[in-house]
């Protein structure tokens, strides 16, 4: 079932006066394109009741992202995962994936086999299979359309749509050293009830050369609670997850762009095993790096 998944942020900025003010906004084309790399080094426990394994995974996404047309101040884009690499450890066994052009092809030990992407679990997430439909507005407000639980596969990678949009802005221009915050919230009825509560908390450190550009250079800490309110049937395993994260942006003022992300945050992920019925919990660091490319 398709569904509208929307964050309603608000803003609640620092009262102060600030020189050498500055308006941070984002800038879309008709037809333009970007790529973002996002590499994840994830390491954690995962397990039920007193029984823990240890995983260990690094991931390598490279993203295409789309403008198919702007219309008053609001753009139509669509995000398309290009190559994907993963490689780790779970419960001291290796393995190694790799998604790329339509071909699924995994590794354990001496044995490999390649699956097309369409017959695969990932064959109906969009962003993967296909594209992920996302409306973004000048500010950097997001919203994506895609069922629950490919969603929750995409923020459970690294969110990928915040390689772009990193920090939504405030209406107003900000000054070097000004705080606001984000307080974001979505819900989505249907078969699955799930709720999002969170926010984000941003800082203007500097205005600076960067590569030759005029960027901003700002930090975030990030706190979000996502959860399953209700459910008919067994839509999707997952039930709740906690997330602390904190980070740089550096964007591009002229360009209107985000450049580098560097984040690291503390994720509790609770699904349930379909075959068992048990929950499992997934307590995990994920460090990131997300670059235009």
């Amino acid at each position: 079932m398709k569904s509208l998944f929307a964050f309603a942020i608000a803003w609640v900025t620092v009262t102060a006066t600030y020189a050498d003010q500055v308006e941070l906004r984002y800038k879309q084309v008709p037809g333009g394109t970007a790529r973002y790399r996002v590499v994840c080094n994830v390491q954690g426990t995962v397990g039920s009741g007193g029984e823990l394994n240890s995983i260990r995974q690094r991931a390598v996404f490279d993203w295409l992202l789309e403008t198919t047309s702007v219309n008053e101040g609001r753009a139509a884009q669509r995000l398309q995962l290009e190559k994907l690499q993963m490689s780790g450890d779970f419960a001291g066994e290796t393995s190694a994936m790799t998604i790329e052009g339509g071909t699924v092809t995994m590794e354990m030990g001496d044995e490999r086999e390649s699956t097309p992407l369409e017959e695969s679990e990932f064959g109906d997430v969009p962003g993967v299979a296909r594209a992920l439909q996302l409306e973004v507005d000048a500010l950097g407000a997001v919203q994506a359309r895609g069922d629950f639980g490919s969603l929750m596969q995409l923020l459970n990678v690294g969110e990928p749509w915040l390689a772009a949009y990193a920090v939504v802005f405030p209406q107003r221009a900000l000054g070097v050293g000004e705080s606001w915050r984000q307080e974001a919230s979505a819900s989505r009825a249907g078969e699955t009830e799930l709720k999002v509560s969170g926010e984000t908390a941003c800082k203007l450190l500097r205005i600076e050369t960067y590569q030759g550009r005029r960027v901003a250079r700002i930090e975030f800490q990030r706190k979000f609670d996502y959860r399953v309110e209700r459910e008919v049937g067994f839509a999707s395993p997952f039930r709740r997850m906690t997330e602390q994260t904190t980070g740089s942006v550096i964007f591009d003022i002229e360009a209107g762009r985000t450049l580098v992300v560097d984040s690291k945050g503390q994720h509790v992920m609770v699904v349930v095993d379909p075959e068992l019925g048990d929950e499992v919990t997934q307590k995990l660091t994920i460090e990131s790096k997300a670059e235009r490319r």
